[in-house]
């Protein structure tokens, strides 16, 4: 039989050609073919049936078949490429030069193949005994990071690396052996938050195992240094048994939480189900988000944490295909500052378990806070003792238990009050006390910004409380209204050399709770040492309001227990306080 023209079209397969086959029992043939941009890859499959799924292999060029079809074993088949890609997964090789390749004697053979990429230039020889099912491949030059895809959809990788290395052995136990340096190499698995740069050393191959015995690198600015291997089967990754030691990683995860920690860390198991575990010291931990007026009292005792649906549990991300099971500890050997915000800092200590997955984490543990104020509208607050526990697997819901102590002062009065704030996000309460003494309501008027005069306190109880209330309530849905305006107008002043600018407004009741003036305390906040603090606070735009009504306090803690406080008066007198506070 004579095929003078033949012509095969496919999306994967684009083939023209002819030539002679004898119609007997051998079915002799004598074809030749050529090709344009097809697809390689399954037919090296049909021989080699455990190549990677991710390989694709588009060629052009021509290919010749001699020998009698119904023996494979005495089939001759040449191929010469002329041009051909290898795509892993996003990375792409192309030949330099012809790519020869030949079957024959039930063997793939490899006469010539130089694959070049960014970054890459291998060459490759051997073949593969389709017969006794045995491969000898040898891979020698440089390649790009990048080829590591071929092992996981779930990595990013670039850099370089020198190679040389050996393939070889039955199909279903190849070793793979040699040595691999890499220089200046980044991985990236797109679980995790920070990518792993600047690495550089060795990495040997021994046929069972990949070893990472002096391989350095940076995360999160840090120093990593990693020890151990990877079991292979064949060239496939199967069993993790890594350790990481990192030094003064600043990581910044999740957004808004800056921290330095050191790690100790272990990656252990199988490919498909690792297991992180190890410890965390935290050196340094701070929240750099703002801390806004109107987020109210219970971002202060969460520590700035964002207040809105708090009681919503936290939403599950997708998985992300790589099911690693975490099991580390959070310690703080010595209190670290956990918030440092222009408007707030926090010390503390944590003691916290992170278990559950990368895709799923779960957090429990505690963290004790220790000392810190808070710049909240007009006041400061002394944050003298507070803990968050973490006791829910299922969502990240705390449970805080803060004391808070701040000295408002108005109308010439000084008041100390103290703030108990108790509960999780979705319930909470509140107890306050003062002293001189106020009511509850007297005193959240007083923390926003209303003045209080302890002469009036009788007359003031005599109203009807709910006038009081109608009052706090208006002041504080005034605070959180206008807290989106007030921020950003405060964030443009602190462009001046001053910690803090806020801007609360207020509402005054000029007439019995009759009538509500409408007006604003523009506060200044200037530390000007670890333990000198300076506050000008002045009422602004209420008509019937004495426009004297300024504050200018001058705060010094000569220690935890006791401070001094020099204040202007409004008649521009000056006085000095002298506090010890006693704890019982």
């Amino acid at each position: 039989m004579t095929i003078e023209q033949l012509t095969v079209q496919d999306t994967r397969l684009s083939l023209n050609g002819g030539g002679t086959i004898t119609l007997d029992d051998r079915s002799l043939a004598n074809l030749r073919f050529s090709f344009l941009n097809s697809s390689l890859d399954p037919y090296l499959k049909f021989y080699a049936p455990k190549m990677s799924p991710y390989t694709r292999i588009i060629a052009s060029g021509s290919i010749s078949v001699t020998g009698p079809l119904a023996d494979r074993s005495q089939i001759q088949v040449e191929a010469t490429a002329d041009e051909t890609t290898v795509t892993l997964l996003d990375y792409t090789l192309r030949n330099e030069g012809e790519v020869k390749l030949s079957f024959g004697g039930n063997a793939f053979r490899i006469g010539q193949l130089h694959l070049a990429g960014q970054d890459t230039k291998l060459e490759v020889s051997g073949g593969i005994d389709t017969g006794q099912e045995r491969i000898s491949l040898v891979v020698t030059g440089g390649a790009n990071l990048a080829i590591l895809q071929l092992f996981s959809r779930e990595l990013a990788a670039n850099g370089r690396a020198t190679i040389a290395a050996r393939l070889e052995g039955p199909l279903d136990a190849m070793a793979l052996t040699g040595e691999s340096r890499i220089i200046d190499g980044r991985l990236k698995l797109h679980a995790l938050p920070h990518s792993l740069t600047e690495i550089n050393g060795p990495i040997t191959m021994d046929g069972t195992s990949i070893r990472v015995d002096g391989l350095r690198g940076k995360m999160a600015e840090g120093d990593v240094t990693f020890n151990g291997s990877i079991t292979l089967n064949g060239y496939v990754p199967e069993q993790f048994q890594l350790r990481a030691t990192g030094a003064s990683m600043h990581l910044r995860y999740p957004p808004g939480l800056h921290s330095t920690v050191n790690a100790n860390l272990q990656l252990v198991g199988p490919v498909e189900a690792p297991r992180l575990t190890g410890d965390v010291e935290v050196l340094q931990a701070a929240i750099r988000r703002r801390v806004e007026g109107g987020e109210g009292l219970l971002a202060l005792a969460s520590g700035g944490a964002p207040t809105a649906g708090l009681s919503a549990p936290v939403q599950v991300a997708p998985p992300s295909g790589v099911p690693i099971a975490l099991d580390i500890r959070i310690l703080t050997p010595a209190p670290v500052t956990f918030i440092d915000t222009g408007t707030a800092k926090i010390d503390g200590r944590a003691n916290l378990q992170i278990s559950g997955t990368i895709d799923r984490p779960e957090l429990i543990g505690s963290v004790e806070i220790e000392r810190g104020e808070v710049q909240f509208g007009s006041n400061r607050y002394f944050v003298r003792r507070g803990s968050i526990e973490f006791l829910n697997r299922t969502r990240i819901d705390p449970v805080f238990d803060v004391e808070l102590e701040a000295r408002p002062r108005s109308s010439g009065q000084v008041f100390t009050v103290n703030l108990r704030i108790n509960g999780t996000f979705g319930k909470f309460a509140m107890t306050a006390e003062s002293d001189p003494y106020l009511t509850q309501t007297e005193i959240l008027s007083l923390l926003l910004g209303a003045p209080t005069d302890v002469a009036s306190a009788t007359e003031r109880q005599l109203r009807s409380p709910q006038a009081a209330q109608q009052q706090l309530v208006q002041l504080a849905a005034a605070q959180i209204i206008a807290s989106p305006i007030t921020s950003r107008v405060g964030s443009v002043f602190e462009r001046f050399p001053v910690d803090t600018v806020q801007i609360t407004p207020l509402f005054f009741d000029t007439e019995g709770g009759q009538k509500l003036n409408p007006s604003a305390r523009v506060t200044i906040g200037q530390r000007i040492s670890s333990r000198v603090y300076l506050t000008y606070s002045r009422t602004l735009g209420a008509s019937g309001i004495d426009q004297t009504d300024e504050i200018l306090l001058i705060e010094y803690e000569q220690s935890d227990r006791i401070s001094w406080v020099l204040s202007r008066n409004e008649d521009r007198t000056f006085a000095l306080d002298f506090r010890i506070r006693h704890v019982f």
